[in-house]
């Protein structure tokens, strides 16, 4: 069987890595050994962290934000604590039989 040489194969895979690791400090971006493990552990913790990133709760929207801010929905807000508003807010059945269903108010 005839010698395969991985020539231009080898230079490919070493020049792809070689360009993920441009930027990195020092020897990272300009030695083989070291390019690989720093572009090797840079894909491993991108990866951890796509997902975690998914499971982190997004920022609220800015109309939420507008709300929040808005002095009428602090008034609203107010309002709700008030005998009035809990009154307001129980459930039919609470209503109907002079309970809350969690016990308060």
């Amino acid at each position: 069987m005839p010698r395969v040489k991985s020539n231009v194969a080898r230079l490919k895979r070493k020049n792809k890595v070689m360009k993920l690791a441009k930027g990195y400090w020092g020897g990272r971006s300009k030695l083989w050994k070291a390019a690989k493990e720093a572009t090797e552990r840079a894909a491993k913790y991108a990866y951890r962290d796509r997902r975690a990133k998914s499971r982190v709760p997004a920022p609220l929207d800015h109309a939420d934000q507008r709300r929040r801010s808005d002095p009428r929905a602090v008034v609203q807000q107010v309002h709700e604590w008030t005998a009035e508003g809990r009154r307001r807010h129980q459930s039919q059945d609470a209503r109907r039989y002079g309970r809350a269903r969690s016990g308060r108010v």
